[in-house]
């Protein structure tokens, strides 16, 4: 088992960064400077108002470097920041309106290029995909 799950893990770290080199030309198209991280950080927003710390422990970053972060995603209209009015030493962020639409066009961008990727798998083979990236998912959850 030790030989799957080392050849799993190769295979992860080969695709994820092809993956996302595929993605990250259309992306700058879109929103210029766009980094991975400031696309992971946009997604996570989608699911609801955070804090800095929370921010950074589940993007794996320190504090000052997701403060930073945050910085120019507000400087360019992407998140809005407001202090926690329970705790004024709290900052929480948001994504703002201009952030939304940036978010769901880059998003759009990336599953249109991944789906042209998929059209030459076969339709038992993109199911083989959902699965393997489904337990993937739920791995990494339970990860957290």
């Amino acid at each position: 088992m030790p030989d799957l799950q080392n050849r799993a893990a190769d295979l992860i770290l080969k695709t994820v960064p092809r993956l996302m080199g595929t993605l990250s030309s259309d992306l700058r198209r879109v929103a210029q400077n766009l980094s991975p991280g400031h696309f992971q950080i946009l997604l996570f927003l989608a699911h609801g108002e955070s804090n800095l710390t929370t921010l950074a422990t589940e993007l794996v970053v320190t504090l000052p470097t997701m403060s930073n972060t945050v910085s120019t995603l507000a400087q360019r209209g992407w998140v809005a920041l407001r202090r926690d009015p329970t705790d004024r030493r709290r900052l929480m962020v948001s994504l703002s309106p201009e952030g939304w639409a940036t978010l769901e066009e880059i998003r759009d961008i990336a599953i249109a290029k991944i789906e042209h990727t998929l059209e030459s798998l076969t339709d038992v083979e993109c199911r083989k995909v959902i699965e393997g990236l489904t337990i993937l998912d739920g791995a990494l959850a339970g990860d957290s």
